[in-house]
């Protein structure tokens, strides 16, 4: 099932199409799918059709009001109520919504900006078992963001998230070796973790693991200058992490290319071609 909330957020601003199977799953979809077909807006008149289901517990119906309340369209803005809504949310253990309103304070989007809520409701959503949201719980930790400094419990929450081959956590968990951060230097344990995330089929590590065998300092301060320079692999992963949509990473490709053959360029794309992402784990 994909997230409630970010489909929901998505229909409201681009009629996106929604799956019979979400439809019939979450009976506040039809009063979601109706209202934005009929008015693209929200009225008093919705609310009040949608209310009776949001009181049932039916967690679109929570996710629309939510919304409702805070996008300021067509019913007047109120950050107390969308919250009143967004709780209501948590106690349904809809985790995507907890973590949206978190990921909404962090970056001022519908919610003001405000580090401390945004930690608050993030770190609920990790409590509740959110993907993503054991990283930014430990981003937090690392950077001070609503939270006191705390970077040996980022560096834990990294770790935890590099088991799962988060993306994200891999990174950072390689910046903190590669820096020694809180941990021994070591730029090769660094490599390592960020290749797992490459393997495992992420495009923005598989462009780390590009840029480390580039060699373009300027584009990557971290870049490995003990590292021999290897422009088929970094053709290899930057064509790897394009096709995943990481948009630079054609670009950086276009820097190794011009320093290759045309063979070395075909080497380079039959082990892209080849290439198979290893599992996650569960």
């Amino acid at each position: 099932m994909r997230n409630l909330f970010a489909t929901l957020f998505m229909s409201l601003f681009l009629v996106a199409p929604l799956s019979a199977e979400d439809i019939d799953a979450h009976p506040g979809f039809k009063l979601v799918v109706a209202q934005l077909k009929a008015h693209q807006r929200f009225t008093p008149e919705f609310v009040n059709a949608l209310r009776p289901q949001a009181e049932k517990g039916d967690r679109a119906a929570i996710a629309a009001l939510a919304l409702t309340y805070i996008f300021d369209q067509g019913i007047p803005r109120d950050e107390a109520e969308s919250i009143r809504w967004v709780e209501k949310a948590w106690q349904a253990g809809d985790a995507d919504v907890v973590y949206s309103v978190g990921m909404m304070y962090k970056n001022g989007e519908l919610y003001p900006k405000d580090a401390e809520k945004s930690f608050l409701w993030v770190k609920r959503a990790m409590e509740m078992g959110h993907p993503d949201a054991r990283y930014f719980v430990g981003f937090a930790k690392e950077k001070g963001l609503g939270v006191p400094v705390d970077l040996t419990g980022a560096l834990k929450l990294y770790q935890e998230g590099a088991e799962q081959l988060h993306p994200l956590a891999l990174m950072r968990l390689g910046i903190f070796h590669r820096e020694g951060k809180g941990v021994p230097k070591d730029s090769q344990l660094a490599f390592r973790l960020w290749m797992k995330g490459a393997e495992a089929g992420h495009p923005l590590l598989q462009s780390t693991i590009g840029l480390c065998y580039l060699r373009q300092p300027e584009f990557f301060p971290n870049a490995y200058p003990e590292m021999t320079k290897d422009d088929v692999e970094a053709y290899k992963w930057f064509t790897l992490s394009a096709a995943g949509g990481f948009k630079t990473s054609t670009q950086m490709r276009e820097m190794a290319a011009r320093r290759m053959s045309q063979a070395e360029i075909k080497e380079a794309t039959d082990k892209a071609d080849a290439f198979r992402p290893t599992p996650a784990k569960k």
